[in-house]
């Protein structure tokens, strides 16, 4: 819904989080009161604003409580692997403008992955394998940018039933750079039919989203866009058909790019949560964030980019900041995390998975 009958102005949820934002944790905008029974010592807790895309607040808390809950209830003993999924600018520019265009690439890019691991369990003598995955939807980048992909974290297992009607979980070998590679080729071709067919007509827009969209994906403070280089969150748009590998499990077709060579083995819980957290985090933290004596924001980075002698501080004038904010805001009905097959909340058999007993539905 947009803020006027004319079309003009941000969505009304883009406006509703932005000034959430400022009044997170404010006391003179509501507080609750708690006193212990004992001691009788008092503390004021400021409400929230509950929004889950940009407060830093808000989404840490909301990180840490969904991490756990994967951890401790749905993932099963086994090793994962994070699947890091990256798509050219045009593309993107469609999925952060409509959401759901990510829901069908989101669906293209999972039959994919489950497919692989069914042939592979085929390999291995298993006809009746069942795949799993839990993906975390980002929409920036590093640098606030806005830079919609996709981290889907698979285990490196399939489910398969035993002669007690239930699901164990059995290995699958690591994937190869050839499968990496041909599994780029596919995710390639099968989204640009897709986009090609449904989405060709799409106007690529002159209202203000679209536009603040536009800027936050090329636009960069201080550093120039020809210094940007190749990689798995802030990649350039390139041409050409042909696959190329950029590092270990790693390929790169026609701007798409897959990313699978980082994986935690099955007695690694603590490495799982810390994958976890990484796919849950929010879009900045408060302590990356200050003001400059002249007003402008400054944003301290956590590792210099784009490359390691780069930048390691980014300043935005604050209409600049703001309308990048804009731009990676998610709808109020989407959700950046989702459940596929055995994980998925209405899947029949998931409570005879291990793990799964306790989940919530």
């Amino acid at each position: 819904v947009e803020r006027s009958t004319t079309g003009e102005g941000y969505p009304f949820y883009v406006e509703k989080e932005l000034r959430g934002l400022v009044a997170c944790g404010d006391p003179a905008r509501g507080f609750a009161r708690l006193k212990c029974r004992n001691c009788g010592h008092e503390i004021l807790v400021p409400f929230s604003c509950k929004n889950r895309g940009i407060c830093p607040s808000c989404t840490g808390r909301r990180m840490a409580d969904e991490a756990i809950f994967l951890v401790d209830l749905l993932l099963p003993r086994s090793a994962y692997r994070q699947w890091t999924l990256t798509f050219p600018w045009p593309i993107r520019f469609m999925m952060a403008k409509d959401y759901r265009l990510i829901t069908a690439i989101l669906t293209i890019a999972i039959r994919i992955l489950f497919a692989y691991q069914r042939k592979m369990a085929r390999r291995a003598g298993y006809r009746d394998a069942k795949p799993a995955a839990v993906t975390f939807i980002h929409r920036a980048g590093r640098v606030l940018n806005s830079h919609v992909h996709f981290h889907v974290l698979l285990p490196d297992g399939v489910f398969v039933p035993d002669e007690n009607d239930t699901l164990r979980l059995v290995p699958l070998p690591a994937p190869t750079d050839a499968d990496v590679v041909g599994l780029a080729e596919k995710l390639a071709a099968r989204v640009s039919a897709f986009c090609e067919k449904r989405y060709l007509g799409v106007d690529e827009g002159e209202d203000v989203l679209g536009g603040a969209i536009g800027e936050a994906m090329r636009a960069l403070p201080t550093v120039a866009i020809s210094e940007l280089r190749n990689g798995p969150e802030d990649d350039v748009p390139e041409g050409g058909p042909a696959a190329t590998r950029t590092s270990r499990r790693s390929a790169k077709v026609s701007g798409f790019s897959i990313h699978a060579n980082t994986v935690v083995a099955a007695d690694q819980r603590g490495a799982l949560e810390k994958i976890c957290r990484y796919g849950l985090r929010g879009a900045f933290s408060q302590e990356q964030l200050s003001l400059t004596e002249s007003g402008q924001v400054r944003l301290e980075l956590k590792k210099p980019w784009p490359h390691k002698d780069g930048a390691t501080v980014l300043t935005f004038e604050p209409n600049e900041f703001l309308r990048r904010l804009a731009s990676i805001v998610a709808p109020p009905f989407a959700n950046l995390v989702r459940h596929h097959g055995l994980f998925a909340p209405r899947a029949k058999l998931r409570n005879r998975a291990p793990g799964s007993a306790r989940v919530r539905g």
